[in-house]
C-alpha cells in the first residue's frame, strides 16, 4: 500500500542538506466514495501527513494533494502489472514533477 500511496513523489532537498517537511503533496489521494468507505478513509492519506494524530475515519480530502485515477483497490491491482501501472501513473507523476520540482529533469 505504501508503494501506491507515495509512488514517485519526492521531497525537495533544501540548502543545508535537509529535505522539505512531508506535506499533503507527498502522497496520492483517491476520492472514490466506495473504496474510502471500505478502507476507512485510507485513501485520504495526504491529510494524515498534515494531521498525523487525526483518526483515519476523520481524515479529509486535501485539494493540494495529487489524485490517483482510481481508488486504492484498483490501483493496487494495476501496481502488480508494471506496464499498466506506468501507463496510468507516469502522466500524473510528470505533471506533479513539473509543478513541485520544475528545475529537475524528468
Amino acid at each position: 500500500m505504501n508503494y501506491v500511496e507515495h509512488y514517485g513523489l519526492t521531497r525537495a532537498l533544501r540548502p543545508g542538506g535537509r529535505y522539505e517537511p512531508v506535506g499533503p503533496q507527498h502522497s496520492w489521494n483517491a476520492a472514490q466514495t466506495a473504496s474510502n468507505w471500505l478502507l476507512i478513509n485510507l485513501q485520504r492519506h495526504s491529510d494524515h501527513h498534515v494531521a498525523p494524530m487525526r483518526p483515519y475515519p476523520l481524515l479529509r480530502n486535501r485539494a493540494e494533494a495529487p489524485a490517483l485515477p482510481h481508488g486504492y483497490p484498483v490501483m493496487t491491482v494495476l501496481a502488480m502489472a508494471p506496464p499498466l501501472w506506468r501507463a496510468r501513473m507516469h502522466p500524473r507523476l510528470d505533471a506533479w514533477q513539473r509543478r513541485h520540482h520544475p528545475a529537475a529533469p524528468t
